[in-house]
């Protein structure tokens, strides 16, 4: 059994944190906003490219060999800069002072000259091949449970593409997501237990979401965790949830254990060799397994090899070399893979198991493997199993992994290198001055209690109604809608209560854009928090928001409507002091103003 919190001191944990901001995109003047739909499509071929001392990124080369061809989908909140067909614009001032921002409160050296960087990137998820990113602030500490946890480097970047589908050879990306400036923020591997790395998350996202400029979408925070025992580093990326960053790593320490035995095995038996795949198709072809007929059917070749010393361990127990075998040839888009530790089975008899392995001349420690492929991808196919079991053999289990929601995660490339790297030649070294990086460390955020502390009183609302807009990334909103409206409470009860409470009835969202203009058009009016709340239910409910405005219905009763509706209520009958406001309201569907009810009704 795996102990979490074991503290092995072959352990080594370091996050990057990367954070999207709310502030427009980074190199155009496009929104951040998500797109609501596809005005056009291009396609591009990527290749990577060396860096000033000529070297090429190992994961740059691996990403050119599986010869994928990308779609774009052009959205309405991206431009030709995304298309990488214009320049750059000049950095979004306001991502760049939000990072700087961060760094102070992280205790971070910031540089006062920021210098781009070109990242190489051939995976598909950016249109020029490269990420432009750059380094804001070196070194700083956190510190957790009395502990001081290092970082190295807070750097601002453009994040990815969004990954929209996967075919054979095919990719399509949207342009949406392309160009949100992302904060990226790495510790140093001073994290010691699984629980300590969700705790530096953790605060370091809550420390930036007191900036009001970190963006709420489900992947607008995401973590990579960098972990090892004494097997080389494992970069394991994309975990979207605070939850599973220490799933990730429960299942990485037990995923390297048990590959570490199986090796040992391995190298007991006397090692591999190297396998060579034998083109078996004609000799099963009368097979009755629906996946060896499914890929002849499909013009597929049925390939067979033999994995020496590997029987047994490619998937019995807690071993298996089989899925790391399989996630190796994903990513060349070759699927249909089997091994003689799961035969006979699919559809394979035990004789036809037993006559592959005689015609491969198997040993019983040795294991088979059968694939239906093309006959183009033949020797891909082989080099793929080769070196990844080579690579496990060699006990240095280095690469970057991509998360699986489950905690698991699965083989992505290579560890990059320095040969990733070369400076942005059309964006000119920003510098940035004494007063502005005095201005942000002054006014940058020291701490999550110091700022709900003062927060709430500058405010005048509760404690924890602050504490939800701090740790929500909701303070902007906040700030600018009170500014509007003047009533800070009644703008938390609106935040906090009435328009998730109104999105759980409609199943719609309600855009910060609508809200905002909602609340100063009936601002201006003077009509009240009914009116508002009103036209809140109306625009979440699917009408358009100029309807709304447009319309009587959020326009309150004045004196005189209201005095006429309690007139004609006593002459009726059946009113009192308890029930006079509901029959009031009953009679129309306009906003009423209580207090003015209950004075008409006890003076007439």
């Amino acid at each position: 059994m795996i102990v979490i919190n074991s503290k092995d001191k072959r352990i080594k944990i370091g996050l990057e944190i990367h954070l999207q901001l709310s502030t427009g995109k980074l190199f155009c003047k496009c929104p951040d906003i998500n797109s609501t739909g596809i005005k056009g499509k291009f396609t591009r071929k990527l290749f990577p490219t060396e860096n000033e001392s000529g070297d090429v990124d190992v994961a740059a080369l691996q990403e050119e060999r599986k010869n994928v061809i990308y779609e774009y989908q052009v959205t309405d909140n991206s431009c030709l800069v995304e298309a990488d067909e214009e320049p750059p614009h000049e950095i979004n001032a306001e991502a760049l002072e939000t990072a700087l921002s961060i760094a102070f409160s992280l205790n971070s050296e910031v540089l006062n000259a920021v210098s781009v960087m070109r990242k190489v990137v051939v995976d598909g998820s950016n249109t020029s091949g490269f990420q432009r990113t750059a380094v804001v602030s070196t070194g700083g500490y956190i510190t957790i449970n009395g502990k001081k946890v290092g970082l190295t480097t807070i750097c601002i970047e453009e994040d990815s593409a969004r990954r929209v589908e996967s075919g054979n050879n095919y990719t399509a990306f949207s342009l949406d997501r392309l160009g949100i400036p992302l904060v990226e923020i790495s510790t140093a591997p001073d994290i010691e237990t699984f629980q300590e790395a969700v705790d530096v998350a953790r605060e370091i996202g809550m420390r930036a979401m007191l900036t009001g400029n970190i963006r709420r979408d489900s992947d607008a925070i995401r973590q990579d965790v960098n972990f090892s025992m004494g097997y080389g580093r494992v970069e394991i990326k994309g975990i979207s949830k605070l939850s599973l960053i220490s799933e990730a790593l429960i299942a990485e320490e037990k995923r390297q254990k048990y590959l570490a035995e199986a090796v040992g095995i391995l190298v007991e038996r006397g090692g591999f060799n190297g396998t060579v795949l034998i083109d078996y198709t004609e000799k099963i072809g009368k097979s009755e397994s629906k996946i060896i007929q499914k890929g002849i059917a499909s013009g597929n070749r049925i390939y067979i090899g033999k994995l020496e010393n590997l029987g047994g361990i490619l998937k019995a127990g807690d071993y298996r070399i089989g899925k790391e075998i399989a996630d190796a040839l994903k990513l060349f888009s070759i699927g249909g893979f089997i091994h003689s530790d799961e035969l006979p089975g699919y559809g394979l008899t035990e004789d036809e198991v037993n006559n592959i392995k005689k015609f491969l001349k198997c040993e019983e420690k040795d294991a088979i493997i059968l694939i239906s492929i093309p006959e183009s991808k033949k020797d891909l196919a082989q080099d793929a199993i080769n070196k990844r079991i080579e690579k496990l053999s060699s006990l240095n289990f280095s690469e970057t992994r991509a998360a699986n929601e489950d905690g698991t995660s699965r083989f992505l490339r290579p560890i990059s290198g320095s040969g990733r790297m070369y400076p942005e030649t059309d964006i000119p070294t920003i510098k940035i001055n004494e007063g502005t990086l005095n201005r942000l460390n002054l006014d940058s955020p020291k701490s999550f209690d110091q700022s709900l502390l003062s927060f709430t009183k500058e405010w005048d609302i509760s404690r924890q109604e602050a504490e939800i807009i701090l740790a929500t990334g909701r303070k902007k909103e906040f700030i600018e809608l009170s500014r509007l409206w003047e009533k800070p409470r009644e703008v938390s009860r609106i935040l906090l209560q009435f328009v998730p409470e109104m999105e759980r009835k409609y199943k719609r969202k309600l855009d910060y854009n609508d809200l905002k203009r909602l609340t100063e058009k009936i601002a201006t009016k003077n009509y009240g928090r009914i009116s508002l709340e009103i036209a809140i239910e109306q625009c979440i409910s699917g009408k358009n928001i100029e309807t709304v405005l447009m319309s009587d219905d959020i326009r309150p009763l004045d004196r005189s409507e209201l005095k006429s509706i309690v007139e004609n209520l006593r002459k009726s009958g059946d009113v009192k002091k308890e029930n006079i406001i509901a029959k009031v309201k009953n009679e129309t569907p306009r906003p009423v103003d209580p207090k003015i009810v209950m004075e008409l009704y006890q003076n007439t």
